[in-house]
């Protein structure tokens, strides 16, 4: 099991989450390889930066149906949209379960209809 970042105040407040700041997320060795075995490109591509995307999302989402929370980062110099989604444990451990490439129209759909919510940064 391996962090790879936290829920900050800025993200809970844009989803309205019951999560206190500073709460962890993590990455197991079930959830990489489902990685792997499922998102094998996005795996390769994206997996070493799954840190920076926790960090620092250009979109986020709230997945009522699952209970996901989804970070999503634009990497322009391929205009891919990956998302990250931490959902959970049982034992109240947030984890991030799979990392995709969200196709650039759904992407574009999902911030028309207010899904994904643009992550404001202070600078």
């Amino acid at each position: 099991m391996k962090k790879i970042g936290v829920f900050k105040q800025e993200i809970i407040e844009l989803l309205d989450l019951d999560i206190q700041p500073g709460t962890e997320i993590y990455v197991g060795q079930q959830n990489i390889d489902h990685m792997k075995s499922r998102h094998p490109v996005e795996f390769e591509n994206y997996f070493y930066r799954i840190d920076e995307i926790i960090d620092f999302p250009d979109y986020m989402s709230r997945n009522d149906k699952d209970h996901s929370i989804d970070f999503v980062k634009l990497y322009k110099v391929n205009e891919n949209y990956i998302q990250v989604s931490v959902r959970v444990s049982s034992t109240g451990i947030y984890y991030a379960r799979t990392l995709f490439a969200l196709m650039t129209y759904k992407a574009n759909k999902y911030i028309a209809q207010g899904t994904l919510i643009p992550v404001s940064r202070k600078t």
